[in-house]
């Protein structure tokens, strides 16, 4: 009795610790802006130490400043903590090593502690320099008063200062403790600079996913550090504390992967996400969690990546699974694949306006801009988003997707006709009719958010400009990200007659549009018997995932010989109800496929979409006529 009595006391006061943990943390986010989390009060500005000839640290009021002295001027890292008085103190710092003047400052990320006195040294004529993510992370950054913002930006991964003969490179190796996160490197003098990517104490590193525009990473924080400890250097600097050893920098890696590697293994094991923390072991490593977004956190690690519009479900490295949130019409489920350089897009949504959320919500996993953009057909769901990348991006489809967009007129026919310019007003005056008669307070606020959202996407509708793609390819195509390689494949006609398979072989990952969903596809442009086939060859690919434009992602091949079964039984069906002189609607209504509806539960009896027996029949008399 005693034993489970002290088991319950200790679990409680566990959970007492990390309640107290996660409230500290939170309410010095909400004081003091994110970076000095639980520090208790800043001190003033410390005096100036040497780290390497020439290159000096100044502690206290905020992060650590570095001052890397040259003959043509200084280069300075973060500015401390907002205020006149803490600018003046840094200025007389720096003016005991060197009278060169402050050209050029690098502040490592957004938070206030280390970008607080940017806009002084811009008047004072500096150069200062962020990652473009910093820049956009100020625009929703909750702090009074605000950073300014730089006046230099860099977009990629890597930025050069040069100045006096001294050389310093700047490196974002990916999101760890923010989106704009710099790494700063001292080659010359076998230095780097970490910033809050680097922790010390016991109250462990902070991943603060606020903003819209990104947000910190507890996984791509992991290969931050291994990259940072592949650089030569022998001396490290913290975002606070003293100067540290690569020992201590893999020490921190050793705990930090420790840490999430245990949280991973908890989400992936079910732990519900208000559990997570109670569960999660980390008083062998000496650190109290510093998690104020449960949430974002959990999300992560279940490997789903959250925007307004669109969610990211990490399937491989690099390639993620975007499904709609619910807050506007989006159309298709979309693929990015990153790569080095670039980002390729796999279809482009059912407007204008969703195509632009989706490059928003994109910036959640990558700063890196989207050079290629892959239609898998002429659907408006997978392609009425196209004029936004136009001129920005290679828009690459089949040949035949060309020729749809530009010949068919694809806004007044299906499947446009019916999906949008019937369905979505019929089911506005739907949901206005149940409004009305609803009762249930919550039911009606469900019901009114549902309506807001498709009236939106009606008048999204109206911007739609049909785009063709720009580059056409008619059996295969190869497109390299920058150690990536994406090839666009072709391997006969379907669900239309210009269907692409985009194939990562190296990650055994297709996408394969609407030739091949977890559910049945619409049918209003189909080559019935050849869609078969192509499924064939669809099947004798080396893959293991397929990411498909509606459903669900899936690994078993066995639903597509289920999905071709489908197929070969309408076409039978189809053509025996035809000849007893059934018309399209009648067979419509009659063919029987529920023996599909453990493969496919959207099969509730008999019957089959009508756009797709028509088309059925149509292609009945092309073949008669072959």
């Amino acid at each position: 009795m005693m034993t489970a009595m002290k088991r319950v006391m200790k679990k409680v006061m566990k959970q007492l610790i990390l309640a107290t943990a996660i409230t500290c943390a939170t309410a010095s986010l909400t004081a003091q802006g994110p970076g000095r989390g639980g520090r208790g009060p800043a001190q003033g500005v410390q005096p100036i130490q040497q780290v390497k000839p020439g290159l000096y640290m100044v502690a206290g009021a905020g992060a650590n400043s570095l001052v890397r002295v040259t003959n043509a001027g200084v280069i300075l890292m973060d500015t401390k903590l907002p205020g006149d008085q803490n600018y003046n103190d840094l200025i007389a710092q720096i003016r005991t090593v060197t009278d060169q003047p402050v050209k050029f400052v690098i502040v490592t990320h957004h938070h206030a502690d280390h970008t607080g006195n940017t806009g002084k040294f811009i008047e004072a004529g500096a150069q200062v320099l962020g990652h473009e993510n910093l820049k956009r992370n100020l625009e929703t950054y909750q702090n009074n008063p605000l950073p300014a913002q730089p006046n230099l930006t860099y977009p990629g991964s890597e930025y050069v200062v040069k100045l006096g003969g001294v050389e310093v490179q700047v490196h974002h190796f990916g999101r760890s403790h923010t989106s704009g996160d710099s790494i700063v490197y001292y080659p010359d003098l076998k230095v780097v600079a970490l910033s809050d990517a680097l922790t010390t104490g016991t109250t462990g590193p902070l991943i603060d996913y606020a903003g819209v525009s990104g947000g910190g990473s507890a996984l791509e924080w992991k290969q931050v550090l291994n990259r940072v400890l592949a650089l030569d250097f022998d001396a490290a600097i913290p975002g606070n504390g003293p100067v540290l050893t690569k020992a201590d920098v893999q020490a921190f890696t050793t705990k930090f992967n420790t840490v999430i590697d245990r949280a991973t293994a908890l989400v992936r094991s079910g732990v519900p996400k208000d559990q997570l923390l109670m569960q999660l072991k980390t008083d062998d490593i000496g650190w109290a969690p510093r998690i104020p977004n449960v949430d974002a956190f959990y999300n992560e690690l279940s490997g789903i990546t959250a925007g307004k519009a669109y969610k990211f479900e990490k399937v491989a490295d690099g390639v993620f699974y975007a499904t709609a949130t619910g807050s506007m019409v989006t159309g298709s489920n979309n693929v990015a694949v990153v790569g080095d350089r670039d980002v390729l897009v796999v279809d482009t949504g059912t407007s204008p306006a969703a195509a632009r959320a989706f490059v928003e919500d994109l910036k959640l996993i990558t700063p890196k801009p989207v050079r290629y953009v892959v239609n898998t057909h002429f659907h408006y769901d997978h392609t009425d988003g196209n004029q936004v990348y136009a001129g920005k991006a290679d828009i690459i489809a089949h040949d035949y997707v060309k020729y749809a967009i530009e010949k068919l007129d694809v806004l007044h026919r299906e499947p446009y006709q019916t999906s949008q310019l019937t369905n979505v007003p019929a089911r506005i005056e739907n949901l206005k009719k149940r409004i009305a008669e609803e009762t249930n307070p919550q039911q009606k606020t469900a019901l009114e958010r549902q309506l807001a959202v498709a009236q939106q996407g009606w008048e999204e509708l109206k911007e739609i400009k049909p785009t063709p793609p720009n580059v056409t390819y008619s059996k295969k195509k190869v497109v390299n990200l920058g150690g990536r390689e994406v090839q666009l494949l072709f391997l006969g006609r379907g669900h239309t007659s210009g269907d692409t398979v985009v194939y990562l072989p190296k990650e055994k990952v297709v996408c394969t549009g609407d030739l091949m969903e977890s559910q049945i596809a619409y049918m209003g442009d189909a080559q019935f018997d050849e869609w078969v086939a192509t499924l064939d060859a669809l099947k004798k690919l080396e893959w293991e995932t397929d990411l498909p434009g509606h459903g669900a992602p899936f690994k078993d091949k066995g639903l597509i010989t289920a999905f071709q079964g489908y197929l070969t039984d309408l076409m039978k069906q189809g053509a025996e109800l035809r000849q007893q002189g059934r018309t399209a609607e009648q067979t419509a209504q009659q063919v029987d496929l529920t023996k599909y509806k453990a493969a496919f539960p959207q099969i509730q009896g008999p019957g089959a979409d009508i756009r797709g027996v028509r088309r059925l029949y149509q292609w009945m008399d092309e073949k008669t006529r072959k």
